[in-house]
């Protein structure tokens, strides 16, 4: 939980298709953050602290949970 919380210097990350899991708050207030990989569909946004990351852009699979999430945020584009 809260693995990369204030990290100034995150900004992007690709998660590979084998992750299963990523922790509540991962990327709290990683402000520098513009760029977030999901490589695996089956990956479910649980609270990883995006929403108040305005720059942000989430990349994911069409349809999956993730991109789901990152529309309708207005965060989201297609891989």
């Amino acid at each position: 939980r809260g693995a990369f919380v204030a990290c100034t210097s995150l900004a992007e990350i690709t998660i590979p298709a084998n992750v299963q899991y990523i922790r509540e708050e991962a990327f709290t207030a990683c402000e520098a953050m513009t760029s977030l990989t999901i490589n695996n569909p089956d990956i479910a946004y649980e609270n990883w602290g995006l929403e108040e990351l305005p720059e942000l852009t989430v990349y994911a699979e069409e349809g999956s949970a993730v991109a789901q999430w990152a529309e309708g945020m207005g965060k989201y584009s297609a891989q």
